[in-house]
């Protein structure tokens, strides 16, 4: 949808724009912006689409992986990020979609 779209790319936008606005060349130092990008996660928000099995499996087919993503699977992206492990990672967007994307879709 348009809207989802126009969110999406914002985010992507703001991410590069973040890492370059806290960067070594605006005085900044140790400050890293990124972003995680999930495939369909089964959250509160996310329950009614689950609710409708068909649909979710349908979603879940649409992976490599096989499966629709539970909040869990973020933990060890975010904590990469978080440490020294990602010190040379800046302006980038971690996609965590379980091969969705890879299969070319949205």
């Amino acid at each position: 949808s348009l809207p989802y779209a126009s969110a999406k790319s914002g985010i992507l936008g703001m991410t590069r724009g973040l890492s370059e606005a806290y960067s070594p060349r605006r005085g900044f130092h140790g400050i890293t912006c990124n972003a995680i990008a999930p495939g369909f996660v089964h959250t509160e928000l996310t329950k009614k689409v689950f609710e409708d099995r068909d649909r979710a499996q349908i979603l879940a087919d649409k992976t490599l992986i096989g499966r629709n993503s539970i909040p869990e699977d973020l933990v060890g992206p975010a904590i990469f990020l978080c440490s020294q492990a990602s010190g040379y990672v800046t302006g980038q967007t971690l996609t965590v979609d379980g091969g969705f994307g890879s299969l070319g879709c949205p």
